[in-house]
């Protein structure tokens, strides 16, 4: 999870864990909006607590991660005996062009980056990109849980590391970040077991 504070709004990526955010949210501070980069369960986990304490934010999401945030089966919550469904009105589908944030602090632009999951979107805020699952720099991208694909998985990879400038500034689901000048053919392991078309 992730978070930044731009003029008292703070803005989110995932949800897994509420007590980490809502410490980082000061009291004068409001959550404005949360960006979920897929439905699995470790990503989602606390929407209905942040829901609760701040009835304003929304959640952006993709359709097919709304779906999921709403069914323990679809976000695996259910396969690992702590099902998980929220059922709020706060979701919204991430707008094709992109969020403006407020007061001209930037575009939030949601990148379809199936192959992890159906429906999972890599958000870029300026040079930062939010990669959830999609891609975590030096590990494989799990493709055998439900709606997993390998083919979409190579394509994402491809389009992601072709998006990467110098200075972009990489947030992985998990593990740490890295700076794009950084990244190796290594660190992208599903593409170097596969021959490029």
């Amino acid at each position: 999870m992730y978070a930044w504070r731009c003029d008292r709004l703070v803005w989110a990526v995932d949800a897994g864990d509420a007590s980490a955010l809502l410490d980082y949210v000061g009291w004068n501070d409001q959550l404005a909006g949360v960006f979920i980069t897929h439905a699995h369960y470790d990503h989602i986990m606390g929407l209905n607590e942040l829901a609760a304490a701040f009835p304003d934010c929304l959640f952006y999401a993709s359709d097919y991660a709304i779906a999921g945030i709403r069914s323990a089966k679809m976000n695996l919550s259910f396969y690992h005996e702590m099902p998980f469904e929220y059922h709020g009105n706060q979701c919204l589908t991430m707008p094709a062009h992109g969020l403006e944030l407020p007061n001209g602090l930037g575009v939030v632009y949601g990148l379809p980056t199936p192959g992890h999951n159906e429906g999972a979107l890599t958000f870029r805020f300026h040079q930062h990109f939010f990669t959830g699952d999609s891609f975590i720099p030096g590990i494989p991208v799990v493709t055998k849980l439900k709606s997993g694909n390998k083919q979409q998985n190579v394509e994402t990879l491809l389009a992601l590391r072709s998006s990467f400038q110098n200075d972009a500034q990489i947030h992985p689901g998990h593990g740490p970040q890295m700076m794009a000048h950084d990244l190796r053919d290594e660190h992208f392991p599903d593409l170097l077991k596969r021959p490029l078309r």
